[in-house]
């Protein structure tokens, strides 16, 4: 039973993924023929890459291949940190409040003037004592919130986060399929992601809540080989803390159980359940100590009036483009109370979907998730066109500039390039009937099944577009690798504790 849920979650799954594919084409303004021709060749290349020197690599010696793999991995760092910092945009929306928060946080150690934000964007609480940890100690070398150096040093730590995620989920690849040369050609090709150097001087949670989701999959594909209980509780406690910054990070939750339970190798029933309840139990106690602090942490006194219900951003989805709509923000702020605002939202909610027939609300869900995936930059070109300063930069950042459009050609052709590989590789885990992908697939499975719901933007598909590229990676490993293996880990964990 198991093997055929896998196959045929993969199968749909894959076929869905090719109509995203062809719908972003479709849909995009410029030669989305000429970046698919692109994107074909960058595929055919990278397969012909793995398959002549993939053998060589793989017999590299552990410690020479790891000096490499650290040696790319911090060049890949160093080169984030140059161009991060001549990108440095204005702090604007969310994250601009968050930062000026900040030094109220490290003055008195919780929010005053800034607390009604919070009491609206809770979510955003995790993002800030985050912040708040980092700027603490960059506080003491003149790189306080606020100060001249202020905006570099967060982006020097968002730089090190998504440098380390990469690195991370290499290893969650080499753990996987037991191939170094996949971990490198997954951190290469990560390299090569031009949303995430547009991204990194814009430290906010998506890029931020990357280290937390990448030590999940890490945690899992280790437990995979290992087995422990300790790895799942490992794999709970990320799962919480990239929620806490992130919330759309929580689909893993469900995701991770569902490896747990349909992609555990040779794991008996027990060692499966055992490791599902030790995921469980970690994310629950981290989470209802995490509730509680927020109760305490945060004063609710304006709550009835300053604060919103989740409810609103799925209004925000449900009708027009799904994008912020202020006629709803509107509309719950002539409500009295939290409670009236959700029976109202709830109310639009059913009547948005329920204006649309099966066949237009699929119409709907579609068109959402060619906005979100179908960018390959990720909407980084809405806080590009505010840099700090003057930087050579902005001759490829900033719309308009010469180098511009090749860089939208450039990220557009990888974006179809991964969405491809994806499905290739959701059909061919299909036919083999394939575990070692099944957390990655289902974990962007998860996140764009979230998303069709939720409000859209382009840049909210950004935190997942590194599991994107692990899925496409994967393929390529699969597609080269010596046998026809499938489903058992090289060492099985069956006998283990």
């Amino acid at each position: 039973m198991r093997v055929k849920l896998l196959r045929v979650f993969y199968a749909a799954f894959g076929v869905l993924l090719l109509v995203l594919l062809a719908a972003c084409c479709a849909a995009w303004t410029n030669n989305a023929a000429a970046a698919l021709g692109v994107a074909a060749v960058l595929a055919g290349a990278l397969w012909v890459l793995l398959r002549r020197f993939g053998p060589a690599i793989d017999r590299l010696p552990p410690r020479r291949f790891r000096v490499l793999y650290g040696g790319l991995a911090a060049a890949y760092f160093v080169f984030l940190l140059v161009l991060g910092q001549g990108l440095a945009y204005v702090l604007v929306s969310d994250l601009g409040v968050i930062y000026e928060s900040l030094p109220e946080l490290l003055a008195n150690g919780r929010f005053t003037a800034y607390n009604d934000y919070y009491v609206g964007c809770t979510n955003n609480l995790g993002l800030a004592l985050l912040l708040g940890g980092f700027y603490a100690v960059a506080s003491l070398f003149g790189a306080a919130p606020g100060a001249a150096a202020g905006v570099y040093a967060g982006i020097a730590f968002n730089c090190a986060a998504v440098a380390a995620a990469l690195a991370l989920l290499g290893y969650a690849l080499w753990l996987l399929v037991r191939r170094q040369s996949a971990a490198l050609l997954f951190l290469a090709c990560g390299a090569a992601l031009a949303p995430l150097w547009l991204w990194t001087p814009y430290f906010y949670s998506d890029t931020l809540c990357l280290p937390f989701l990448a030590l999940a999959f890490a945690a899992w594909a280790r437990w995979r080989c290992r087995g422990g209980a300790g790895w799942a509780a490992l794999c709970g406690a990320a799962i919480f803390a990239g929620g806490a910054v992130k919330g759309s990070v929580l689909v893993l939750l469900v995701a991770a159980v569902l490896g747990f339970v349909f992609a555990a190798g040779a794991a008996p029933r027990r060692a499966r359940c055992r490791a599902a309840a030790a995921l469980l139990l970690c994310f629950a106690l981290l989470q209802g100590g995490y509730t509680l602090f927020q109760r305490q942490f945060i004063d609710w006194t304006n709550r009835e009036s300053a604060a919103f219900p989740t409810e609103l951003w799925l209004c925000y989805g449900s009708h027009d483009n799904g994008d912020y709509s202020q006629a709803d923000v509107d509309a719950c702020r002539a409500l009295p109370t939290v409670d009236a605002r959700r029976a109202m939202l709830r109310a639009r909610i059913a009547e948005n979907y329920a204006a649309r027939s099966p066949a237009g609300n699929a119409v709907f869900f579609l068109r959402k998730a060619v906005r979100t995936w179908g960018d390959g930059l990720y909407g980084a070109e809405e806080y590009a066109a505010t840099p700090l300063k003057a930087s050579w930069t902005a001759a490829f950042a900033v719309p308009g500039q010469r180098w511009h459009m090749p860089l939208v050609y450039y990220a557009q052709s990888w974006q179809y390039l991964l969405l491809g590989l994806a499905a290739a590789g959701a059909l061919l885990c299909a036919r083999r009937a394939e575990q070692r992908l099944f957390l990655p697939y289902v974990g962007l499975f998860g996140v764009m099944l979230f998303l069709s719901f939720w409000e859209t933007k382009a840049r909210y598909g950004l935190h997942f577009a590194p599991v994107l590229l692990l899925c496409a990676a994967g393929t390529l490993a699969l597609l080269t690798e010596p046998g026809k293996e499938t489903i058992a880990p090289e060492e099985p964990i069956a006998s283990r504790r």
